[in-house]
């Protein structure tokens, strides 16, 4: 049985997991206190669960307690490193090097940066959306601060190789931040074992709350960045302002829940994945996915179909949420920039669908929505 509507935009954000809920809600109503108020015992008593959390987010991901700020989203997080690494190298670095499938938030940072004298390098990539590596290590400069890659497209599903691109960086010993938001809690990654210096991640695109994310660093956060946000000294005087206790709880619980479960959601979603694929692309005819089959996140399936206009998808399937392109995307006229990197003509660009798959989406939903695309053809 379908229950409607089917939400398949999970690539844009998620329903928040009732564990993660659950785990919430007392920093709503019970714990309240702000965790700066260390004088008493009930502020002291977040702030200690605070600290707890900030371990716990460490422990899953390689690195130190330290080394982690609490932010109000991926995006801001994108802009705390960023920036931060340009104002503390500037002027004598002032060179970043990016790939040309990178969030929007980046781009905006570098029209920001450029009028004020800081370059930029693109990386190009191949069909698939994997880094040019060549052209990589070729664009390095002495005056080079920063490389910063997305690790899992959140358009495509690419998931670049870290391994070899981390590899690289410290040759050079250039800084690497990797955004990792797609992937964050469905996909580990230890940041001893492959020494990324900053990744940022968010809570909302693995069934965690909105308005939350973190910044992750290998050494001391205070001794890497300036302040972004100046106010009382919080997240070691980098970021500002009252801690948001709830959110912070939520991001840290769907992140443990993330892990503790990765195998069956992969196991989950690589079935929903191979369906739409057999169905849908197997055999050439009916459609064709953009990006790669393999090293990829399966929650993630973007696709053409010939012929057909997102218009029309839109209008056959008017209690099916999906995505045309990425949700913090401002280039409506002209068509996903992945998409473009990546070849596509101008028609692939603009009317290529993209599913966003999660643990709570169902084969039954998969099956109905296979079924309504089928019958674009015969109307």
């Amino acid at each position: 049985m379908v229950n409607f509507p089917i939400y398949l935009d999970n690539n844009a954000t998620t329903k928040v997991d009732e564990r993660v809920f659950e785990a919430m809600k007392p920093f709503f109503l019970d714990n309240f206190a702000n965790p700066a108020s260390s004088s008493h015992l009930q502020g002291l008593t977040v702030q200690r669960i605070i600290e707890q959390k900030r371990g716990v987010l460490a422990d899953l991901f390689g690195t130190i307690p330290n080394g982690i700020i609490f932010t109000g989203s991926a995006t801001e997080s994108i802009n705390t490193v960023i920036k931060g690494v340009i104002e503390n190298s500037f002027p004598e670095k002032r060179h970043i090097i990016v790939s040309e499938i990178e969030h929007n938030a980046v781009y905006e940072i570098l029209n920001y940066l450029s009028p004020l004298g800081v370059q930029f390098s693109v990386i190009p990539v191949d069909s698939d959306g994997f880094l040019d590596i060549q052209s990589l290590e070729t664009a390095i400069l002495p005056e080079t601060a920063l490389i910063s890659i997305i690790g899992a497209q959140n358009e495509i599903g690419t998931l670049q190789n870290l391994d070899t691109i981390t590899q690289i960086c410290q040759s050079h010993k250039v800084p690497l931040h990797i955004d990792y938001t797609q992937a964050a809690g469905k996909i580990s990654v230890n940041l001893q074992n492959t020494p990324i210096d900053f990744l940022t991640i968010g809570a909302h695109k693995n069934h965690g709350p909105k308005g939350v994310g973190a910044l992750l660093a290998t050494k001391p956060i205070k001794s890497l960045l300036p302040a972004l946000i100046h106010g009382g000294g919080q997240e070691s005087g980098i970021r500002g302002g009252t801690l948001n206790v709830p959110l912070i709880v939520g991001l840290v619980e769907c992140m443990e829940i993330g892990y503790s479960e990765a195998g069956q959601n992969y196991s989950h979603l690589r079935i929903l994945w191979n369906l739409l694929y057999d169905k849908l692309v197997a055999g050439g005819d009916f459609a064709y996915l953009n990006g790669p089959v393999a090293n990829r996140l399966y929650s993630n399936f973007n696709f053409f179909i010939p012929g057909v206009k997102v218009e029309a998808v839109k209008k056959k399937m008017p209690k099916v949420a999906f995505s045309s392109s990425s949700a913090c995307s401002t280039e409506k006229s002209s068509g996903s920039h992945v998409l473009k990197a990546i070849g596509k003509e101008p028609n692939i660009t603009k009317n290529s669908i993209r599913f966003g798959l999660s643990k709570f989406t169902t084969r039954e939903e998969i099956e109905y929505t296979i079924l309504l695309l089928k019958e674009l053809r015969k109307d």
